[in-house]
């Protein structure tokens, strides 16, 4: 088991480095770009950006979903290839419907989404770089579930610094504003998608299998609706803020948010980890079992631990970055992160339903967690403002993720049954809720002073956390996997 753990979360390091490096990266460089685009450039560029975050899920034809689902139906090497090339060919025609609706339609977009003409060219070039990520897609997947993370982060990585690259000499070198930066980003992708086809072609064989289509769009057309769901429940609470309480109060909250989105860097290399890892025990289901059950805990008490610094660290970091009129966004930090890590645990539940190929039912959950979440939403945002904002965000993902968790026990036999230590889950919750609730105690200290309390915090809970929570074998098992994080690895 141990072996088996220490796969997985060596994964979970390089992912999670990969996502910081690039992340990073693009962070470091928002002072250059800001001074050669206005606020009005960047208010585009977020209209341009929702129009892409629509059509990707729509034109890939939920095949992020459904590619991991048949990917693992069969060990055979052949039918593996042919389900990269056959995926491929399918979404290279959805581009194509993509970008020929997308140019006949281009003034009605334009109106549409800016209202009014003359950002034709804009959408245009907006729906090229959706198009050469949505066909990079399949040779991103084959490297993930090869479980080559190593390569699959540094075409990331390098694809990162030569799309920014080229946007910086867009923008600066040649001046060419907004138009410019919308050019580098299409670069960049374009960059990405060659990268990573390069990567794969050695190693696979060119062949299809026309009966994959079938199978691939059945799984992955019923996911589409599930995107409009999680979208909900992650951004439809700024809309109600908008509606009750205004612009300025959108503004505080999006502060604080982005802060606290920043644990979605450490989720995002949890589950990139994690979804090829489970679906490697598909037909060792009995063995998957323990480990599933140590995995959550494990997960629940790293990650848990690891988003509670958010909350140690939101005013002090609030208080440096901001403004005095947006401190009030240090409420909403530590709940943003809690909300990603809900979202961590809502992937750990989705391995039963891989297994039993009932991917399709995961939509209905989503379904009944963003209608029940939208209602809790408009309640507390109406009563609370900002805070009740990020409550909502919070009860959402983890309505969504005890959802699952129902569903998978409703559904009984049918299903991988993993037994969970909810006894030391709930200690840990009781911990995490008291910390939490500590932290948004209102106070007025000075900037030095919120400091050293973040600091003092931080070393408390933290021999709290490792003496307390963490057994006497975790702690040399933890220590162990550490040192050997940097010896060799998949890929």
């Amino acid at each position: 088991m141990r072996q088996e753990l220490r796969r997985l979360f060596g994964g979970v390091f390089v992912y999670g480095l990969g996502e910081v490096l690039n992340r990073t990266i693009g962070f470091l460089l928002l002072p250059l770009f800001t001074s050669y685009l206005s606020p009005k450039d960047f208010g585009i560029s977020g209209i341009l950006g929702l129009i892409v975050f629509l059509v990707i899920p729509v034109f890939s034809l939920g095949f992020g979903t459904a590619f991991g689902a048949v990917y693992f139906e069969s060990s055979d090497r052949r039918r593996k290839d042919a389900m990269v090339w056959t995926a491929f060919a399918a979404l290279f025609a959805s581009t194509i419907i993509m970008g020929v609706s997308g140019w006949t339609t281009r003034d009605w977009l334009s109106v549409s989404a800016f209202g009014e003409p003359g950002f034709e060219r804009l959408i245009v070039l907006s729906l090229l770089t959706a198009g050469c990520t949505i066909l990079a897609m399949p040779f991103r997947l084959r490297l993930q579930f090869e479980e080559r993370a190593k390569l699959y982060v540094s075409i990331s990585a390098v694809s990162t610094f030569l799309s920014i690259l080229s946007s910086v000499t867009m923008v600066v070198v040649l001046e060419r504003g907004i138009l410019g930066f919308v050019e580098g980003g299409l670069i960049g992708q374009a960059i990405t998608f060659v990268l990573f086809f390069a990567s794969v072609l050695p190693s696979t064989r060119i062949c299809f299998d026309s009966s994959l289509i079938s199978r691939l769009m059945k799984i992955g057309v019923a996911t589409i609706p599930g995107f409009a769901f999680l979208f909900v429940l992650q951004q439809g609470n700024r809309y109600v803020l908008r509606h009750f309480d205004g612009l300025d109060a959108v503004g505080v909250y999006t502060i604080g948010y982005n802060l606290g989105f920043a644990m979605n860097i450490l989720i995002t290399g949890f589950t990139s980890a994690w979804t090829p890892y489970f679906l490697s025990f598909t037909e060792r289901k009995e063995e998957a079992r323990p480990l599933f059950s140590s995995i959550f805990s494990y997960y629940v008490l790293g990650f848990g631990f690891l988003s509670l610094f958010f909350y140690l660290a939101a005013r002090p970091v609030v208080m440096l970055m901001t403004q005095q009129a947006f401190h009030g966004a240090f409420v909403v930090v530590g709940m943003t992160a809690t909300a990603q890590f809900f979202i961590g645990v809502f992937s750990l539940s989705l391995a039963p339903v891989y297994f039993a190929k009932e991917v399709a039912k995961v939509t209905f959950v989503q379904g009944v967690a963003a209608v029940v979440g939208a209602g809790i939403m408009v309640a507390l945002i109406r009563a609370a403002g900002i805070f009740g904002a990020g409550i909502s965000l919070v009860l959402g993902f983890f309505l969504l993720a005890w959802l699952q968790h129902l569903w998978n026990k409703w559904r009984g036999e049918k299903y991988l049954r993993v037994e969970y230590d909810w006894e030391r889950v709930a200690r840990f919750g009781i911990f995490y809720v008291a910390v939490a609730m500590a932290s948004l105690i209102p106070r007025n200290l000075q900037l030095t002073t919120e400091i050293v309390i973040a600091a003092a915090a931080t070393c408390a809970l933290s021999v709290i956390f490792w003496f307390g929570f963490v057994r006497n074998e975790e702690r040399r098992a933890a220590l162990s996997s550490f040192r050997g994080l940097f010896s060799e690895q998949p890929g």
